[in-house]
């Protein structure tokens, strides 16, 4: 198993890399970092674009199972405070994170569903 933060690499570099990942000995799987912080930077506004096309990515390479980790530590090509947890900016201020609250649940359920809409047809059965 490897890990790829695919939103650092621009995404003509996606297919080597991941060949890369290969040839050192990852064949099947891929540990898939992903943040909130990078395609929600404005509340309600998903930009999948360039880099941060999730089911791009995914198609990218030879079938593999990929895990994907929402909410990473890391964000934007740089280090996040650990409490941010790669989340956006505008939700740190809406109120607590990362609890039971019901208005920060339904901010996660929005952000799941967008993820989901993006790798339909591609999960694994």
């Amino acid at each position: 198993m490897g890990e790829f933060h695919y939103t650092r690499y621009p995404e003509r570099y996606w297919e080597e890399e991941i060949l890369k990942m290969k040839a050192g000995g990852v064949q099947d799987h891929r540990n898939l970092y992903f943040s909130g912080s990078i395609t929600e930077e404005v509340e309600g506004q998903f930009d999948w674009s360039g880099q941060r096309n999730l089911r791009e990515f995914r198609a990218t390479g030879a079938p593999s199972t990929v895990l994907l980790r929402l909410s990473a530590h890391r964000a934007r090509g740089r280090t996040v405070k650990f409490a941010t947890a790669g989340l956006p900016d505008w939700l740190l201020k809406k109120g607590p994170t990362r609890v039971n609250d019901p208005i920060y649940l339904s901010y996660v359920r929005k952000y799941y569903d967008e993820v989901g809409r993006q790798l339909k047809g591609l999960l694994w059965n």
